[in-house]
């Protein structure tokens, strides 16, 4: 289910009356369970009141809340230990449920001298005293001298629960600091849950196409691939020329842009038809959805301008002028901006931060030697750090909280054009230039101290570089040219010297899809399976016409 994106993802609660038992249909009486209302939950600020999941139709049967508003003061530490903040009892006893859970907190610290100040945390949930979800944030700013800041941070998931006895504790940890007095505080928090009954999720893959590029004028496809039987289930008709796929984070919808149309197709994944077809700019050719899930990006290279959309009314929300024409995004966790690439002139560039907030735009600053082939910007899964790659040297960013963007450092990795963030020891692996035969790992921490690069065995031809969402394997798509078969080559990142390569006939972009287990990579006309833990290819699947691009999303299924 989860995308790359299950950052600001949580798990399930409800609470039976301890006293109560089941009725003949399996439901229970509910103690202390409030209604929430329609424009938050009972008290004093936190999470909106749960939305069902877009695309399901279902109401939700039951809504559980727990919040507290007294103050608990955190340990310093790098990493300090895991305090809890809320703790929710569940008892399942039907199959086929779906909750969704949405969770706040609010962060309180002082600086203690005139300098520069920043915190990181963790917070996790378990089930059972088992860790099931892991995210961070960090935040910074240039501070007086005991100044009093405060950020509130919500997150929200969607589960499956089996039958069962659970309970589900949100806790909290700092992982890294300076200048703050010790009396960082958690000044409340607030978890509340929905419960979906008769659904189930289920993940798929979404495949753009034309059936005929030598007719512009016929209309192009989405081709929906079920990874369970590895067959096309259905195509779905979009505008003329589609190109680039994202997805909601929430797994819910599937964006793609329709080049000769000038539109956006937006596709229900409840029921596999568009919902919804926008006007965008001229020459679309990228596309990204917030992970906070609130408003969409697609990048329009022609008009050199980027259109915002908000997710939940699907409306054109606004068009931004950006330097240069974009063609890349990337984004981190956080949702403070949205980052994209940009050509003005040669193979000079810039990077280009809109804010998710307001909607402000900000230049960031020019890199040269940029290739619209690659993406060359990466962000890190919980840090401050944006780099904006190219093959004569790479540019680094400090972005502190939502309002803070600075210049960092300039790091000569020579021959890099794309990389990917690993949360775990911290590094970026990164692809080289179309003629290298290395494939590159480089550290490089939050106050621009740096380890490496180094760089490890690969093949000619690295056009494109994805990591897993559990981050336990890189690929890197391999095309073929004089010196080299075309194929996949995959890192197992717990030892990055093992290389192992699956020759394919064609190999373009790949996706891997929310487990973890498989990636598909693009051919011409077809798209190619391969089990990523085994080391495995399958047969291709012949998607129906020239394949543009691709991307894995969930269903909801009743």
């Amino acid at each position: 289910m989860n995308p790359e994106d299950d950052h600001n993802l949580i798990e399930v609660v409800k609470t039976p009356s301890p006293d109560s038992i089941p009725d003949e249909n399996g439901a229970w009486t509910w103690e202390n369970t409030p209604v929430l209302p329609t424009d938050g939950v009972p008290g004093n600020g936190g999470p909106q009141s749960p939305q069902p999941p877009q695309g399901t139709s279902s109401p939700g049967s039951t809504i559980s809340y727990n919040n507290s508003s007294t103050a608990v003061t955190l340990s310093l530490g790098t990493p300090s230990p895991w305090q809890t903040l809320e703790t929710l009892s569940f008892i399942n006893t039907r199959d086929r449920e779906v909750v969704k859970l949405d969770a706040s907190f609010m962060l309180s610290w002082t600086s203690v001298a005139a300098a520069h100040t920043f915190i990181g945390i963790d917070y996790r949930i378990l089930r059972n005293g088992t860790q099931i979800y892991l995210s961070s944030n960090i935040f910074g700013s240039e501070d007086k001298a005991n100044a009093k800041s405060s950020e509130q941070i919500s997150c929200f998931h969607i589960d499956n629960p089996n039958v069962g006895n659970y309970n589900y504790t949100l806790q909290i940890r700092i992982n890294r600091y300076t200048n703050l007095q010790p009396a960082v505080q958690i000044m409340q928090s607030e978890l509340a849950a929905v419960v979906y009954s008769g659904i189930l999720s289920k993940s798929y893959l979404y495949v753009s196409y034309t059936e005929n590029l030598e007719a512009p004028n016929d209309p192009g496809f989405v081709a929906v691939v079920d990874p369970d039987n590895q067959k096309v289930i259905k195509t779905i008709r979009v505008g003329r020329s589609p190109g680039a796929l994202a997805k909601s984070p929430d797994g819910a919808s599937v964006y793609v842009v329709n080049v000769q149309d000038e539109t956006v197709s937006i596709i229900d994944t409840n029921t596999h038809t568009v919902a919804a077809t926008l006007p965008v700019g001229n020459s679309p050719t990228a596309v990204i959805v917030a992970p906070n899930n609130t408003k969409a990006y697609v990048a329009n290279y022609g008009s050199q301008n980027v259109t915002i959309i908000d997710h939940e009314t699907r409306q054109v929300k606004a068009t931004v002028p950006v330097t240069g024409s974009p063609f890349a995004f990337t984004a981190q966790p956080n949702s403070w901006f949205i980052f994209a690439a940009t050509i003005t002139e040669g193979d000079k560039g810039h990077a280009i931060a809109i804010s998710v907030g307001n909607d402000h735009v900000q230049d960031l600053g020019q890199n040269s030697g940029l290739d619209r082939r690659y993406n060359p910007l990466a962000a890190k899964v919980a840090g401050i750090k944006l780099m904006f790659i190219a093959p004569g040297g790479t540019r680094t960013f400090n972005v502190y909280n939502s309002n803070t963007i600075t210049a960092s450092y300039s790091y000569g990795l020579k021959n890099w054009t794309s990389a990917v963030h690993k949360e775990r020891f911290d590094y970026f692996y990164g692809i080289q230039t179309f003629e290298s035969t290395s494939r590159g790992r480089f550290r490089v921490y939050d106050n621009s101290n740096y380890v490496g690069p180094w760089n490890y065995a690969s093949f000619t031809g690295q056009s494109h570089i994805v990591a897993s969402p559990d981050y336990s394997r890189i690929c890197i798509s391999i095309e073929a040219n004089d010196d080299q078969f075309a194929g996949l080559q995959i890192i197992d990142t717990e030892r990055d010297s093992d290389l192992h390569f699956i020759e394919i006939p064609v190999a373009h972009k790949s996706v891997i899809t929310s487990d973890s287990s498989l990636a598909y990579v693009m051919e011409n006309s077809y798209v190619h399976p391969v089990d990523i833990i085994r080391f495995i290819p399958f047969e291709s699947i012949y998607i129906g016409g020239k394949v543009h691009d691709m991307v894995a999303a969930y269903q909801m299924t009743t």
